[in-house]
């Protein structure tokens, strides 16, 4: 799985918890509570755009974890509402 290209799909709230998951990780894990971004972020049009190499492996995984659930959940759902709709 692509982690980048996962998350460009996702939809700007699922977007928003990726940004809190890697600001807790920051605040919480690594005990960094200066208001700057962390892990180096660049600011474009659309938002901040974090590089992967640049966040730690462990935080890495967990960001994963967070979209292999979000696009199973999707999926999921997907297949509810067909069965639903299909009667």
């Amino acid at each position: 799985m692509d982690l980048c290209s996962k998350i460009s799909e996702m939809d700007a709230q699922s977007q928003e918890i990726i940004y809190v998951i890697i600001r807790f990780y920051d605040i919480y894990i690594e005990k960094n509570h200066n208001e700057n971004l962390p892990y180096r972020p660049k600011l474009n049009k659309n938002g901040i755009k974090f590089e992967l190499n640049n966040l730690p492996f462990q935080l890495q995984y967990m960001l994963l974890q967070f979209v292999k659930m979000h696009f199973e959940k999707c999926r999921e759902d997907e297949e509810r509402h067909k069965k639903l709709f299909s009667l």
